[in-house]
């Protein structure tokens, strides 16, 4: 409830601003999506080889990456990798390995 509470906290125009930022974002990626435009670019199979069907959308620009992650968390991602990093109680000095996780802004956090 409280998490309800801080969202609807922030005012009816920010909601908006990001409900149509986010309406942008997401018709852009569809669009791009059909074009082809955010896949690495096709290759024609060799002989015998099967096409592999295409499955979701493939962000390849670490911007729009990150771009979306702060929409998505109205801002607050930074706060989000904190806690995250807080509850892995890193002592200075220690190594982390960030695998598959973005753009790798948690492991620089640390």
């Amino acid at each position: 409830m409280g998490q309800a509470n801080a969202l609807f906290s922030l005012g009816i125009p920010v909601l908006l601003l990001h409900a149509g930022a986010l309406a942008v974002v997401a018709s852009l990626l569809i669009w791009q999506s059909a074009h082809g435009r955010l896949s690495a670019k096709a290759r024609r199979p060799v002989a015998g080889e099967e096409k592999a069907p295409h499955v979701g959308i493939t962000l390849h620009s670490a911007a729009l990456y990150d771009m979306l992650a702060w929409l998505l968390t109205f801002g607050r991602e930074r706060t989000f990798r904190e806690r995250i990093l807080s509850f892995a109680k890193l002592k200075p000095g220690e190594v982390v390995l960030d695998v598959g996780c973005g753009t790798g802004t948690t492991a620089l956090l640390a």
